[in-house]
């Protein structure tokens, strides 16, 4: 089980980290259609490889495996769909738990 929810989590940190790199392409996008200067370009890189990269990784360093897929399907991450019925038993007696 333990295993489940970590290969989940650790799917959960790649699809954020994805989803922060995609703001980076669009803003090249930009740059190469000449819509946005360089100085923004680099600053949004700057900003993803000194700041958002760090912030995801500390996030789901310190998240138990089970608050991390919570988190994932709360922001839309993951879906219910790719959550095993057993994982989801175990997320919903974590929210038991603490309601």
């Amino acid at each position: 089980m333990q295993a489940k929810l970590l290969n989940l989590a650790n799917l959960a940190y790649e699809r954020e980290l994805h989803h922060e790199l995609s703001r980076v392409q669009r803003h090249i996008d930009l740059y190469r259609e000449r819509e946005s200067k360089f100085f923004n370009l680099h600053d949004v890189k700057f900003k993803l490889y000194r700041e958002t990269s760090d912030e995801i990784w500390r996030l789901y360093d310190r998240l138990e495996p089970n608050k991390a897929i919570e988190r994932a399907l709360a922001l839309g991450l993951l879906t219910y769909e790719e959550v095993p019925e057993d994982v989801q038993n175990i997320l919903r007696d974590s929210v038991r738990c603490v309601s």
